[in-house]
């Protein structure tokens, strides 16, 4: 009867609903809404609060994206997160807001390099949720307040809703989210706090940016996987077949802090910042990340460096468009030494994943990530000036410059779980034959043993 108590008690925890909140700050300018969003969907859901969904600004379900601009805080070092209250005994964590990953994992456990975490014993229910923008898998972890057991359930169910998703569906909410990070120039050792950012999600808000909006198409929606047309230094072409960038993938991803790039796309960068740059028998370990360069305080590196150029393919085929990355993105404040030197590390690196257009490059530009039509959108953001031109004429480029490369993962997941299905079937025959009793085939016939046996007890 106990164990039935609870089971039944589990399945009362399981029936109930975990709150999320999310805090949004106001924000005091004018609206300027954009001609092209469609607004109509901004109505009211009653049921949104029911399903679990809250937002700090607006628990009724209202959701105005207005009042999500500033709600980011970070830098490229060391990402940007939003707060979020989660459980039913709210608990302020921060979040990090990670394009390149469909989890959305909580810190859960004490650790050196933690300072705030989830405490299930603060809480009735604890829920680990794997949510974020894209969906591969689920994995449920929960943990019963008082109750010392766990439940773990790991399915790869397309069915399941990330949380964006939910979202979307809850509050109707355009399926559209846009980023503007502005940490560019910030040291990730300042005590100062951390620069700010906007995560707007439903929507585009023009104040963010200027000028027009170039759309890349996404090519597969397990990432959003774009296509690199060539990458320019300088005025210098690297003249590497477009397959090279795009090899395995190129991606665009809030929570990678660099820029990466191939092995052989990345030496053939680092050689022509070489024989650009305006600094002669430069250290290879700043390049490699081993080490850092140093200058006087207040004397800008920056002019010595080259800009870097990403050509995008545009939603014309025909035409590309120009993301121009100055030296001040990939040339980034560390630390100070002394008082007397500031020190820089390069914030470009190898990659032998694919390209990865990071918060590196993402902190120039507003960057649109429009679900509904699958493309990326690239503006130049307000609070950092930098440079977006187009379009160009894709000549001399292949037509499609990802085919051939090597298998994308989704291939990979039904390998793995191939080898694991016949692991199973492999394992459940050793168990049957394990179970199931040995059976003697007895023919009828005295053997030499049973015959003196016999012999001995007449």
């Amino acid at each position: 009867m106990r164990l039935y108590g609870l089971l039944l008690l589990s399945l009362s925890f399981w029936m109930s609903h975990s709150v999320f909140k999310i805090p949004l700050k106001m924000f005091a300018g004018k609206f300027n809404a954009s001609v092209q969003l469609d607004l109509r969907p901004l109505r009211k859901i009653e049921s949104a609060v029911e399903s679990g969904l809250s937002l700090a600004s607006d628990p009724a379900g209202i959701v105005n994206f207005l009042d999500m601009i500033n709600n980011l805080k970070g830098d490229s070092g060391r990402g940007y997160y939003m707060q979020m209250v989660i459980g039913t005994l709210g608990q302020t964590l921060n979040i990090l807001v990670d394009t390149g990953s469909s989890n959305f994992a909580v810190a859960a456990a004490a650790h050196p390099f933690i300072i705030h975490y989830y405490n299930r014993y603060q809480t009735y229910l604890f829920i680990y949720f794997i949510i974020l923008f894209e969906n591969k898998y689920l994995k449920f972890c929960f943990s019963f307040h008082r109750m010392n057991f766990v439940f773990f359930f790991s399915q790869p169910d397309p069915s399941v809703e990330p949380f964006f998703n939910s979202v979307v569906r809850q509050t109707s909410i355009p399926d559209v989210f846009s980023l503007q990070m502005c940490g560019a120039g910030v040291s990730a050792s300042t005590t100062a706090d951390p620069a700010g950012g906007s995560l707007i999600m439903g929507g585009v808000e023009p104040t963010l940016y200027r000028g027009s909006v170039w759309y890349t198409p996404v090519l597969e929606e397990w990432y959003y996987q774009v296509e690199v047309l060539k990458l320019e230094v300088g005025a210098q072409n690297l003249n590497l077949d477009c397959k090279e960038y795009n090899s395995d993938k190129a991606i665009v991803d809030s929570g990678t802090t660099l820029l990466r790039l191939p092995g052989n796309v990345f030496s053939a960068v680092v050689e022509a910042i070489m024989q650009t740059s305006l600094i002669k028998d430069f250290s290879a370990g700043f390049f490699d990340g081993t080490k850092l360069a140093c200058w006087m305080r207040g004397e800008s590196p920056w002019r010595l460096f080259p800009k870097i150029s990403i050509y995008l393919r545009a939603m014309n085929t025909s035409q590309s468009f120009r993301l121009t990355i100055l030296p001040q993105l990939y040339v980034q404040p560390v630390t100070n030494i002394d008082g007397t030197l500031d020190c820089f590390r390069f914030g470009i690196s190898p990659s032998a994943n694919g390209l990865v257009i990071g918060a590196t490059v993402m902190e120039g530009f507003y960057v649109i990530f429009d679900r509904t039509q699958k493309r990326v959108g690239f503006a130049v953001s307000a609070c950092v000036g930098r440079w977006i031109a187009g379009p160009f004429l894709a000549e001399g480029v292949a037509s499609d410059c990802t085919s051939g490369v090597s298998l994308r993962e989704p291939v990979m997941w039904v390998i793995v779980y191939g080898l694991m299905g016949i692991c199973a079937l492999v394992l459940i025959l050793l168990l049957i034959l394990l179970i199931l009793p040995c059976r003697r085939y007895r023919d009828g016939e005295i053997t030499d043993e049973s015959s003196l046996v016999r012999h001995r007890i007449k």
